[in-house]
Order: structure tokens, then sequence, then C-alpha cells
């Protein structure tokens, strides 16, 4: 099993990549002497799109981090 990433065009040019998982699976070649793999999807992800862990953390860690550092003991 792994995942498959096809490459393709949009139609202003710009390219996307979709993700599936899929499985190979063996089969015989017209003539029986040879076999190929030929995929089998099991599911379609969708799109790849670019990702961000936590933004807000990466781009100003005092904001996020401000609730913590008060002394609570009273």
């Amino acid at each position: 099993m792994h995942v498959r990433r096809d490459r393709k065009k949009l139609k202003d040019g710009r390219p996307r990549t979709y993700l599936s998982f899929a499985h190979n699976i063996w089969e015989p070649v017209s003539d029986g002497s040879k076999k190929r793999a030929r995929p089998v999807i099991f599911a379609r992800l969708g799109a790849e799109e670019p990702w961000t862990p936590y933004p807000q953390v990466v781009n100003d860690p005092p904001v996020r981090m401000r609730g913590h550092s008060k002394d609570k003991r009273g």
C-alpha cells in the first residue's frame, strides 16, 4: 500500500497534485509469459495543499504564550 501522487495541469496552466491510497496487484500480460503491476486505488484524498504548522506560533510566539506566563499562585 502506498500514497499515490497524480500530477495534473489546470486549465490556466498551474500544476496540481492529487493524492490517493493505492495498492499494486500483479496481473498477467496478454502473452502470458510476463506480469505487470496495476494500481488499485482504495481512496482518493483530494488535492495536495501547502501546509504551515501553527502559523500564529511561528509568526508571533509571545502572543501564543502570553496566557501561560502569568503567575497563578495568587
